[in-house]
């Protein structure tokens, strides 16, 4: 697992097998704060979506780290990279409730300009339009629920998977109901995307 500031030359996490002769089970978790020579990048993929985030091959060769860059106890690689979940799922949540508002607000301005002042549809939409309003702001109290807890430096494992399960789920539901009511436009994808992010709901 490589964080964001490889590419500087700095920040190397990684995960490896635990050492031959270790009664402890499990991937370990090491660090170097200098880009070693024995890590090689690939070319960054071009893609359709989530460009801010580089997917990049990267390719080991003749690793040798010292036992001083240890995190943590052996085997307990996984623990701390479980870890990062924390954080990380609360973040794709709030990529996916920023989602659905955007989603709405523009849904909102197509029936606007479709249906002018005068003739705006009847109450049967503007409830269904509410109801997509009511799980957004159900979602985005949940992100700020969760980091209420992170600073007051309280758990929050769980409320941190709650918020972007819910998040996400809350996410492909707004963007399917906004594009039946706009017509089909290809806007649900990204939904999907953030869904799958740092996990699947249901693992």
């Amino acid at each position: 697992m490589l964080d964001h500031q490889w590419r500087r030359g700095f920040g190397l996490r990684g995960l490896r097998g635990n050492r031959s002769g270790s009664r402890r089970e499990g991937p370990e978790c090491l660090h170097r704060r200098a880009r070693p020579a024995w890590l090689h990048a690939g070319r960054s993929e071009e893609k359709l979506g989530l460009r801010s985030s580089n997917t990049t091959f990267f390719f080991l060769k003749d690793v040798r780290v010292p036992a001083a860059n240890l995190l943590g106890q052996e085997g307990d690689g996984m623990k701390i990279a479980m870890e990062t979940l924390d954080i990380a799922r609360p973040a794709i949540g709030a990529l996916a409730v920023g989602l659905a508002q955007r989603c709405l607000d523009e849904c909102v301005k197509h029936l606007r300009r479709r249906y002018p002042a005068k003739s705006f549809p009847g109450e049967t939409l503007q409830f269904e339009l509410a109801d997509m309003q009511i799980e957004i702001e159900g979602a985005r109290q949940a992100q700020h629920h969760t980091m209420a807890l992170r600073e007051a430096k309280l758990p929050f494992t769980k409320e941190s998977a709650v918020a972007k399960t819910l998040g996400t789920a809350v996410a492909m539901n707004v963007t399917s109901r906004a594009m039946r009511l706009m017509d089909p436009m290809p806007t649900r994808r990204s939904s999907q995307i953030h869904a799958r992010r740092q996990g699947y709901a249901d693992l």
